[in-house]
């Protein structure tokens, strides 16, 4: 699913020195979802253009199993809560653990963690309707 960059999508995040470009994983410079990803192989993963639209922006970090993992570049939970509010959910249900679970309308599970792992970063994780093993999620 992940795809090599071209040298031109490469030169857009990593600087250029004496016309050589610099591989982005040594330039410090993550490439964005959009650029490794194309919509069409998120809709593989969910068919939620509103999800999808969400990771528009964020910084695609690596893949473990079948979870992929993305990084907001505006952190904190206040944003990651606005994010899980703009999906517009149905059937939202707030668990003793501060964990927020909502429902999108192609059945995919979307879930709002306060930040109890990782560094305690809160995390935006969609479970997918197409494919129950496929998680993606995002840390704020």
């Amino acid at each position: 699913m992940k795809k090599q960059a071209s040298a031109e999508d490469a030169s857009k995040v990593a600087p250029i020195l004496k016309d050589k470009v610099v591989n982005p994983r040594d330039s410090g410079v993550a490439l964005v979802a959009n650029t490794i990803f194309d919509e069409s192989e998120l809709m593989r993963i969910t068919n939620s253009k509103e999800f999808i639209a969400t990771l528009r922006n964020k910084v695609f970090t690596n893949t473990k199993a079948s979870l992929y993992n993305f990084n907001s570049s505006i952190k904190g939970f206040e944003i990651a809560k606005k994010e899980f509010d703009a999906l517009k959910l149905a059937d939202v249900k707030t668990y003793p653990s501060g964990t927020i679970v909502g429902k999108l309308p192609n059945g995919d599970i979307v879930n709002l963690h306060p930040g109890s792992s990782v560094g305690g970063a809160p995390s935006l994780e969609i479970q997918s309707s197409l494919d129950k093993t496929i998680n993606i999620k995002i840390r704020y």
